[in-house]
C-alpha cells in the first residue's frame, strides 16, 4: 500500500506543530484527517474506520495519555504513535503498555518522524498480509 491509498489522523493541541505535521505527511503522500482536541481522538477513530495511522500528541498527565490509548484500542486496533514533550522512561512504558505501538519524545527531526510513521505502517501492513496468508491456508485457498 502507498502512502497516496493510507489516511493519517492527526491529533495535536499545538496548532503550529499540527500545520507542520500535516504539511509533512501529505507532501509524503499520505491522507491527513486533523484534530487538535485529543479527547476528540476516541470518537475520530470510531467514525474512522479506514484509518491506517493514528498519530496522537500529548503533553499532558502521563495517565491522561494512557487513558485515550485506551480509550482508542477499545474501539480500534489501527497503530498508534505518541508524540510527547514528556518524554521519559516511565511515561513510554505507559504509554506503550497502553496500546501505542510508538513513542516519540520532543524535541524530534521531522526525518525521525517519517521514518517511524513509514516503519509503523510497515509494520501493520505486514501482520494485515501474515493474517489474510494464515486464513487463506486455514480454509484452503493458499
Amino acid at each position: 500500500m502507498t502512502g497516496s491509498n493510507q489516511r493519517i489522523l492527526l491529533v495535536d493541541d499545538d496548532l503550529a506543530m499540527l500545520k507542520l505535521l500535516r504539511y509533512t505527511l501529505e507532501k509524503g503522500g499520505y491522507h491527513v484527517v486533523v484534530a487538535s482536541d485529543s479527547a476528540a481522538a476516541p470518537a475520530l477513530a470510531a467514525k474512522g474506520k479506514d484509518l491506517d495511522l493514528i498519530v496522537l500528541e500529548i503533553d499532558s498527565l502521563p495517565e491522561e495519555s494512557t487513558g485515550i490509548c485506551r480509550r482508542l484500542r477499545q474501539s480500534s486496533d489501527v497503530p498508534i504513535i505518541i508524540l510527547t514533550a514528556r518524554y521519559d522512561e516511565e511515561a513510554m512504558k505507559r504509554g506503550i503498555e497502553a496500546g501505542a505501538d510508538d513513542f516519540i519524545g520532543k524535541p524530534f527531526g521531522i526525518f525521525e518522524f517519517m521514518a517511524r510513521v513509514k516503519a509503523v505502517l510497515r509494520r501493520a501492513g505486514a501482520v494485515i498480509e501474515g493474517a489474510a496468508s494464515q486464513n487463506a491456508t486455514q480454509t484452503g485457498m493458499a
